[in-house]
Order: structure tokens, then sequence, then C-alpha cells
């Protein structure tokens, strides 16, 4: 269900944003959101590594590196 629901928004919006830490990017888990061609940007806290990096640029997402304001 909230899978359907990230889907039917994403579809609907003119740009799709996903935040997430770092540390989700190694994690093995069923992934419930936008398919990846539909994500305009990503949001995390550290730069992607590789193969994330190169995944990202060529489904031409944009990285943004969120930082804590002090």
């Amino acid at each position: 269900m909230e899978s359907q629901l990230s889907a039917a928004i994403a579809e609907s919006a003119d740009q799709v944003l996903i935040a997430f830490d770092h540390g989700k990017l190694g994690e093995t888990a069923p992934y419930v959101g936008p398919a990846a061609d539909s994500v305009d940007y990503v949001v995390t806290d550290r730069a992607p590594e590789e193969p994330f990096a190169s995944a990202f640029a060529e489904w031409g997402i944009q990285t943004l590196i969120a930082s804590r304001k002090n």
C-alpha cells in the first residue's frame, strides 16, 4: 500500500526528492518508493560512493548533501 501511494504521488509531482542517511545505501531491503527514473533529487548526509554515485548520475538524479546547522 505504501509503495502504491508513493508511486501515485511521484507520478503527479513536478519533481521528486528522496531523503535518507548514507547508511541506507549499503543495506539490503525491499525498496518502497517511486521508480528511480522518476526521481530528480536525493538528499543525504554524505556523498554517495560507487556504484551509487554513477547510478544516480546515469539516471539523471542530482545528489544534494545536507549539512547540520550548529
